[in-house]
């Protein structure tokens, strides 16, 4: 990793994880130990709270906010006949709700959807990845009880970067409240290190779909019940520029838009093997195929690789 692409990084708090001196370990414990008792009795519904919001889409541009005194309404927008999908930011959270608009947009021309969106203001309230690490725990309650409160059923669960943290913790929070798992969980990006809840994503959803597009160098391995690392998972094509914090983004972003273009046009990728010694991907000689995206599979399981344009559209069937 370059020294820019690592300060650029470092300023953007996405989670680089770096071992300190004690005092500093201490500082950092401290810090998060204090985010977390911040918000611990914070009703996350409440007016006044803006931490966590969550907003009812029935088409792509307007949400309505999910309130405690709107509920009987919301209620009544919610088609018990449509796919259910509830939608998590990443860090920061400037910007991050971008890529989603286009998500939603071609989810809606497949066809009737309810979409919550788990929108939580990290930038706001100066949280760090670390300090979002130490809240998910939390956050997931609250976002569990409301899904409960509205009656959310059998939803896929879709997170970027630290929204994945809080997703897989709603998750768990479900099971045990309900002794049921979310059926499909996908996840864009993540950030992957002893402390994460994604390790034990697989106990609370039946599927889970990953999406490696290039964040982190060298790539993460496998963790759900398919994994798709466009590109082997590192850089990709289209996002070199001379702005290194342009050039972060486009890549943290990339696994959304290549999602999102899934939606309505079918690919496959080619199955891979993850070197744990080498942290990188490679293309098997037999290899077999599986749909990409939305279209994934949850009868197949394992690693695939999928080559991709560096502009939009990115996706093209080469297999």
């Amino acid at each position: 990793m370059s020294p820019i692409l690592w300060w650029i990084c470092a300023l953007l708090s996405c989670g680089w994880a770096h071992e300190g001196a004690p005092d500093a370990a201490y500082e950092q414990k401290k810090k998060s130990s204090e985010a977390t008792m911040r918000f611990a009795n914070v009703d996350f519904l409440s007016k006044e709270e803006t931490l966590v919001q969550v907003f009812l889409y029935r088409e792509p541009k307007t949400g309505m906010l999910v309130s405690h005194e709107k509920r009987e309404f919301v209620l009544q927008q919610v088609d018990p006949t449509a796919k259910t999908y509830v939608m998590f930011n990443g860090h920061p959270s400037r910007d991050s709700t971008k890529p989603y608009f286009a998500l939603r947009t071609a989810l809606f021309q497949e066809g009737p959807a309810n979409i919550f969106f788990v929108y939580i203001d990290w930038t706001k309230h100066s949280i760090t990845f670390a300090d979002a690490l130490d809240l998910a725990e939390s956050l997931g309650q609250h976002v569990g009880e409301i899904l409960i409160s509205f009656e959310v059923q059998n939803p896929q669960f879709i997170a970027h970067c630290a929204g994945a943290e809080v997703a897989t913790s709603v998750a768990k929070y479900l099971n045990g409240r309900l002794a049921t798992k979310v059926p499909r969980m996908t996840v864009f990006d993540p950030y992957i290190t002893n402390r994460t809840k994604l390790n034990f994503v697989g106990d609370f959803a039946d599927f889970v779909d990953v999406y490696h597009a290039g964040i982190y160098v060298p790539a993460f391995p496998p963790i759900g019940t398919v994994d798709f690392y466009p590109n082997a998972g590192t850089e990709q094509p289209g996002c070199q520029s001379t702005n290194e914090q342009k050039t972060f983004l486009c890549h943290h972003r990339r696994s959304i838009y290549l999602y999102t273009e899934s939606i309505l046009q079918g690919v496959n990728a080619l199955e891979a093997n993850y070197d744990l010694g080498e942290s990188n991907v490679q293309v098997l000689d037999e290899p077999r195929l599986a749909p990409f995206g939305h279209s994934a599979n949850p009868g197949v399981e394992g690693v695939f690789y999928l080559p991709t344009f560096g502009q939009s559209p990115f996706l093209m069937n080469y297999f």
